[in-house]
């Protein structure tokens, strides 16, 4: 099976480079080490799984909309909307079921918890999710500041 090269939506391709460093390094660099700070058995993420495609979104969102001075908040918060984006054409589009380079997601979408996290601002999330968002903020900043 071929890989794919860029998100399921076509919004980020892997190869292209943000802050010095193709999107495919960012994802693999900020899920190592949200793992990390979780507790989590780092496991890499695979092109073509929902899981990399939130990070690239996530990710790409930053990039794509940062401006200067922004805090670690408000980059959450872009963080927050890229998995937004995501998520929700992964949960209406099953782009698994249209192109056999996408796997399905180990858990099935359409969940209570990950759409009322749709519905909902960064600001008015649960701390617990906020903090998912806040490590890949810091991550970000640890690496371009």
């Amino acid at each position: 099976m071929i890989s794919p090269t860029s998100t399921a939506n076509n919004l980020y391709t892997f190869d292209t480079e943000y802050a010095g460093k193709p999107m495919k390094e960012w994802v693999t660099a900020a899920h190592k080490d949200m793992s990390l700070k979780s507790g989590w058995k780092y496991f890499p993420l695979s092109p073509g799984t929902f899981g990399y495609d939130n990070q690239a979104h996530s990710l790409g969102h930053v990039f794509d909309n940062y401006e200067d001075g922004m805090n670690r908040d408000q980059i959450a918060s872009l963080v927050h909307e890229g998995w937004c984006i995501n998520y929700l054409f992964w949960r209406d589009h099953k782009p698994w079921l249209k192109d056999k380079s996408y796997k399905a997601p180990s858990k099935p979408l359409n969940d209570k918890r990950r759409n009322e996290c749709t519905a909902q601002t960064y600001d008015q999330l649960p701390q617990d999710e906020k903090d998912k968002d806040l490590m890949i903020a810091d991550y970000i900043l640890s690496q371009t500041q």
